[in-house]
């Protein structure tokens, strides 16, 4: 589709992105069946509908067509509900348009600093983690409220997330070295606990449900917990023995703010034959992306992409417990990166309930 071509000098031309904008908020207007989806459309149908424009989707001003794309969230549900979409003749990619235009006006005018600031998610993470609880409490407070939306841009009675001091990764982690310990020690034939199958193998490698904490032959803490087992590599196979082969993408939002989330998913993996492992990410990019700072949002994908498609090529699927971000690595990556090992991630990649669900398809799930 050559208005989405990142290469092509008409991706970024101002009045080249007007003129696809109006295009397409046409096509909308005259289907509407987004109507009920989110802001966008009902500012859209609203501000075409008035007398003075009646409609004409060239006299609507400037600024309504910028206000239908700030209120844009990338949510995605137009592209599945639009009959347009392509290989259709029209080629309507509403949310990547929107892409667009914010990635066209940045480039024109500089990322905003809301965007540079909220887009930067590891470090407001890494900040919030460290200063929790106190984070949290600050957050609460009416005054420091008022002074984050005259200064970033967020609203003051917006409910924030709460974050975590100890991460999902280094509670990951934390299993890994739990679980080496209990190794030595079983290796060195102190009883390692668990009242069954507390054994170790051939190699000196603990068998036992406690030493399913090991690390994989790439050096990625792969998790544990439920293994029975060890493979030839030393790997914790889940339970007797491991099915599958996971990396997980644990998503920022499990990172700092809702680890249980991540600790649930990696038990639910584990009950079912999978062997975890936690390889090195960074944020999926989409927070950069949707304030229009591709290079800062390419450059998170290439390191995604590099640690990701070692994972795949060690027989992994690649399971995200958040949408989102795994929309991200299945339709995002091969377009703003496209090489072929974005390509291999999106290939390889599931949401956590898709990755279950095709278990149960397939009558494996426990």
């Amino acid at each position: 589709m050559a208005s989405l071509d990142l290469k092509s000098p008409e991706f970024w031309d101002p009045s080249a992105v007007d003129r696809e904008l109006r295009r397409v908020y046409d096509i909308c207007s005259g289907c509407r069946r987004c109507l009920p989806l989110c802001p966008s459309f009902k500012v859209l149908f609203d501000r075409l509908d008035v007398d003075a424009v009646d409609g004409d989707v060239e006299k609507l001003p400037t600024r309504d067509v910028k206000e239908v794309v700030d209120l844009c969230y990338q949510c995605k549900l137009c592209f599945n509900h639009c009959p347009y979409t392509p290989p259709h003749r029209w080629e309507v990619d509403f949310p990547r348009l929107m892409l667009r235009a914010r990635a066209a006006e940045a480039r024109a005018n500089r990322v905003t600093f809301q965007d540079r600031m909220l887009g930067n998610t590891e470090l407001i993470g890494k900040l919030g983690r460290l200063a929790a609880p106190l984070s949290n409490w600050m957050n609460e407070l009416a005054v420091h409220r008022a002074f984050m939306h005259a200064v970033a841009g967020i609203h003051k009675n917006r409910n924030l997330p709460k974050f975590h001091r100890q991460t999902f990764s280094a509670w990951f982690k934390s299993r890994a070295r739990r679980g080496a310990i209990a190794g030595n020690a079983s290796a060195a034939g102190v009883p390692t606990g668990g009242g069954t199958g507390d054994h170790v193998s051939a190699a000196g490698v603990p068998t036992g449900r406690v030493a399913g904490n090991h690390v994989s032959a790439a050096g990625v803490p792969t998790g544990g917990g439920t293994g029975d087992h060890v493979s030839a590599a030393g790997v914790p196979t889940g339970r007797v023995p491991a099915a599958y082969k996971v990396a997980l993408f644990h998503t920022c939002t499990v990172e700092y703010n809702d680890p249980a989330t991540g600790r649930a998913a990696v038990r639910v993996l584990e009950r079912n034959r999978a062997d975890v492992s936690l390889p090195r990410q960074r944020c999926c990019g989409m927070p950069y992306l949707d304030g229009g700072a591709v290079d800062e949002a390419k450059a998170l994908i290439r390191e995604n992409v590099t640690s990701l498609a070692a994972a795949v090529r060690e027989g992994r699927t690649i399971v995200v417990p958040g949408p989102t971000c795994s929309y991200m690595l299945k339709q995002e990556y091969p377009w703003l990166d496209g090489s072929d090992d974005a390509k291999l991630v999106a290939r390889n990649t599931r949401d956590l309930f898709e990755y279950l669900a095709e278990l149960r398809a397939e009558g494996r799930l426990d």
